[in-house]
């Protein structure tokens, strides 16, 4: 039973690793160890003959480390679902960005997740986006609130600027406008 004793610590240091392709094997052999523990199980209750003290052994340490790298799996799966949802996104880092996400969800589908990750973190990206965006038409709005009273209040241009004004935009033509305009 050497590989059922050895599949959860192998689990624990791959997620310590952050060496995810391990990670995937070692599930896949716990895995496999677990389906052909229930196979022998199901064998044995379907022949009604008495379990050997080995198969009654295999189906115990099989059960025992299948429930051990669930429990590992599970709190790994929680961690890379909180990390896909928190992905920073700096317009400097969108390569690196793309990279992580991708490597997350591909982590996520490799393990078998129920939910979308994809969606999830469309989802995610989309609030982030529209987030932004608000926030950028929030400050927008309050400077362009500042700009109109600071107009209301400034005293109005007499009858020469504006003449001045009109003049200077006839002469000059419509791409070359002046630096100074009226307000």
């Amino acid at each position: 039973h050497h590989d059922a004793y050895e599949g959860p610590r192998l689990i624990d240091d791959a997620i310590k690793r952050k060496d995810h392709e391990s990670l995937v094997d070692e599930y896949a052999k716990a895995k496999r160890i677990a389906e052909e523990a229930h196979k022998l199980g199901e064998q044995l209750v379907a022949s009604r003959s008495r379990p050997s003290t080995r198969e009654i052994q295999k189906i115990v340490v099989a059960g025992r480390m299948w429930h051990d790298v669930q429990n590992q799996v599970k709190n790994f799966k929680k961690d890379i679902w909180r990390r896909l949802a928190v992905i920073p996104y700096n317009a400097g880092q969108e390569s690196n960005v793309k990279e992580q996400h991708m490597e997350l969800i591909s982590i996520l589908l490799e393990l078998g997740v129920e939910d979308n990750p994809i969606s999830v973190w469309l989802f995610n990206r989309y609030d982030h986006l529209k987030t932004k965006i608000q926030s950028t038409s929030d400050r927008t709005k309050a400077e362009i609130e500042v700009l109109r009273r600071r107009l209301a209040n400034g005293r109005a241009p007499t009858v020469q600027v504006m003449g001045s004004y009109l003049q200077s935009l006839s002469r000059q033509g419509l791409e070359m406008k002046s630096a100074t305009q009226d307000a």
